[in-house]
């Protein structure tokens, strides 16, 4: 059972529904305590009977039939249930909640874009960044950290002498340079190995990921001449 609006905020009647065909039984006009209970008294044998949280139902249904179990209609039920998890909510979770700020994440990021680049920094530039940092009044620590950088590097690479120091450096390009003609040449190589085995520039290009100007040029044994040499240089 539940009630309808006849005429808006004036009058309203009743709904009488079965509750397992969900077939109208009887529409009454009225929601008094009076005519529903009489209504409810004319069926003997309810037994279960759902409504709102009306009180007048209640009292209409504890009238006409005191043994009948009440129950609450879904849609009600549910209505009741969001109400009482909402107000237990409130009072169970703080009213204010912390968020992190948006300018500490962008702080944390650029930290992060700051020590990927340190990493790609030559020996030479870490010691400029070294004496930089100290100048800013940066602990060994801090500097150790910014630059991803072992402290005891740190420290065997300020106990040398100027002379030393400028020695280490030319002997670190050196070895990066030696290794970057090895790389380049065994490019080359491979290269010159594909178009040996019947490989056109295109096919060499597209499974090498070179463009084929540079194909070209791995190929020109002019070329490669130069370019041997502007390595070792």
């Amino acid at each position: 059972m539940d009630d309808f609006a006849i005429k808006k905020r004036r009058s309203y009647g009743t709904i009488m529904v079965d509750i397992f065909t969900h077939q109208i039984l009887d529409m009454i006009d009225s929601r008094d305590y009076e005519t529903v209970c009489e209504w409810l008294k004319s069926y003997p044998n309810l037994r279960i009977i759902s409504r709102d949280g009306s009180v007048t139902y209640n009292n209409a249904i504890t009238g006409a039939h005191p043994e009948a179990l009440q129950i609450s209609d879904r849609f009600h039920l549910l209505k009741n249930l969001t109400s009482y998890v909402t107000e237990y909510l409130k009072k169970r979770l703080k009213p204010q909640v912390s968020i992190q700020s948006v300018s500490q994440e962008i702080k944390e990021v650029e930290t992060i874009k700051q020590a990927n680049e340190n990493r790609k920094l030559t020996l030479k530039e870490k010691y400029e960044k070294i004496k930089q940092l100290s100048l800013e009044g940066r602990c060994k620590t801090e500097i150790c950290r910014s630059l991803n950088m072992d402290i005891r590097a740190y420290d065997k690479l300020i106990a040398m002498t100027p002379e030393e120091r400028e020695k280490l450096f030319q002997t670190k390009n050196m070895i990066i340079h030696e290794e970057k003609v090895k790389q380049k040449m065994e490019r080359i190589n491979e290269v010159r190995e594909l178009k040996r085995i019947g490989l056109s520039n295109i096919e060499i290009s597209r499974r090498t990921g070179l463009d084929r100007k540079t194909v070209r040029r791995y190929l020109d044994s002019i070329g490669i001449c130069i370019l041997a040499f502007g390595l070792s240089r």
